[in-house]
Order: structure tokens, then C-alpha cells, then sequence
């Protein structure tokens, strides 16, 4: 039978090679991620110079509109006893004529055409609506709205890329929060708190009464008649408004889930 050979452990140069060994695996590792962020970097570099391309060659044929973010939205004010008019409330739209929009019902094949009269299918704009932010999407839904045409797949691209590209201004926010009302799905101390962000980018902090106004004139049209109703809602402070707005909201849930259960109708929940 043939010996095994046995490499001792206890020579001196064991730990030497070891250490010697395992610096060259680290330098082999430390080139592979080199060799690998340099493959990032160069498709990126592709990726940037692609989409610098697709810029130039839409904002030629970019809306020019009326995207004016320094149009003023005066709205009555909301006080005990007035009357609150039909189209402040979540689903109104500001004045003046609209086109509809992109997701419209206007093209019944669901695509919307182009101005070479090629058909683009509307589904990628509507999916990619549901995961932009809230500023950005108010932000596009000014833009479509006040537009006389509807809008292809790379404008709606294009905007988006300014969008990335452009920091906040105190312009842009202050337009936002003239604008922006409560969602359908948004509770009351959400919107509240979007309002505040909005007001981080002010050039200049407003009053608590302009805050509370602008929140009055916002919210959905439920609340609206609630605050309406109870005389002492317009002596509290702004935190104890929101507070209280919440309050009746969270009693509006739990009444239309009662109803619910009864299998009888709500007939909507005024938003």
C-alpha cells in the first residue's frame, strides 16, 4: 500500500502561505468587481446617452399648452353657514374648457393616435400612473388637462423625464398646493400632511387661517358639509380642525361598513 503523504502543520511557512494565498483571492475578487462596475458603468453611460436621444427627438413635438404654474386658483372662502359650491369638491375640474383625458373613452379600439395617425396603446400609461408619486402625478394631471389633445406614449415619457430632471421650486409647490384636492382613497390627515409637504418648498411660510382655508377648500365634499354644519369647527385651531376631520371621517367609515353589512347602499362617499 503506498503511503500518504502528509503535509505537516506546524512548518513555519504554513501561515505565510496562507496569509499569501488568501491576499491573491482577494485581489482576484477585487478585480472581478472592478471588471463588473465597469460593465455597470458603460451600460449605464448606453443607457443615459439612449435616453438624452429620446429627449431631443420628442421635445420637438412636445405640447407647448398652457402649462403656466403661476395661474392663480382664488377660491370663497369657506365659513360658517356658506354655501359650498357644486364643483369644489374632489371630482372638480378648474375652469375652463378641458380636453379629455388620455385614459378617456373618446377611442373605442382603447389606443389613442399619434400625430402621424399611428395607433399607441393607452394600458402603459394608465399602469405606470398607478406608481408615480403624488406630486408627480398631479403634476401630469394639470399638464392633460390643460392640453387640447391627447397625448402620446413618449410625451407622457418625456414628461417624466423632466419631472426627474427639474428640482422642486417654490413656483411648482406653491401651484401644486393651490390645485391639489383630496383623493378618493386618501384620508383626511393624509392630505393634510401632503399639504405640509408642499409648504417645505415655500419660498415664504403662510398663515395657520391661509392653511386651514386651503385644506377647507380640499377636502372632499362630505367633510366639507360636516365642517359647514358645526359653527364651533371654524373657531379651532388648524391641528384640532384636522383632528376633528379625522374623527368624522373614521365615523363615516364605520357607518358605511354597518350599512354594508345591512346589504343597504351609501350612495357614494361624497368624495
Amino acid at each position: 500500500m503506498a503511503s500518504k503523504s502528509v503535509i505537516p502543520v506546524d512548518q513555519p511557512n504554513t501561515t505565510a502561505e496562507i496569509l499569501r494565498l488568501q491576499s491573491r483571492l482577494t485581489d482576484i475578487r477585487n478585480q472581478r468587481k472592478i471588471l463588473e462596475l465597469r460593465h455597470e458603468i458603460a451600460r449605464e453611460n448606453q443607457l443615459l446617452a439612449d435616453a438624452q436621444h429620446r429627449l431631443q427627438a420628442t421635445e420637438s413635438q412636445m405640447m407647448t399648452g398652457d402649462r403656466s404654474l403661476n395661474s392663480s386658483h382664488t377660491h370663497a372662502p369657506l365659513t360658517a353657514g356658506s354655501a359650498i359650491p357644486a364643483d369644489k369638491g374632489i371630482n372638480a375640474k378648474p375652469s375652463g374648457s378641458r380636453s379629455k383625458p388620455v385614459t378617456g373613452n373618446n377611442v373605442t379600439s382603447g389606443n389613442v393616435m399619434t400625430r402621424k395617425g399611428t395607433e399607441v396603446p393607452k394600458l402603459p400609461i394608465t399602469e405606470t400612473k398607478r406608481h408615480l408619486s403624488r406630486l408627480i402625478l398631479d403634476e401630469w394631471t394639470t399638464l392633460e388637462e390643460s392640453s387640447a389633445r391627447t397625448h402620446t406614449w413618449d410625451e407622457f415619457c418625456f414628461f417624466l423625464l423632466r419631472q426627474f430632471e427639474k428640482p422642486s421650486t417654490p413656483r411648482v409647490a406653491r401651484h401644486r398646493w393651490n390645485v391639489t384636492r383630496q383623493h378618493r382613497n386618501e384620508t383626511v390627515r393624509d392630505f393634510a400632511n401632503y399639504l405640509v409637504m408642499l409648504e417645505d418648498d415655500f419660498s415664504t411660510p403662510i398663515s395657520e387661517q391661509d392653511r386651514s382655508q386651503r385644506l377647507c377648500n380640499g377636502m372632499n365634499s362630505s367633510l366639507q358639509k360636516r365642517a359647514r354644519d358645526d359653527s364651533s369647527f371654524f373657531t379651532l385651531r388648524y391641528d384640532a380642525k384636522v383632528e376633528l376631520l379625522a374623527q368624522w371621517e373614521m365615523e363615516a367609515t364605520r357607518w358605511q361598513k354597518v350599512l354594508s353589512s345591512l346589504g343597504l347602499g351609501t350612495g357614494g362617499d361624497g368624495k
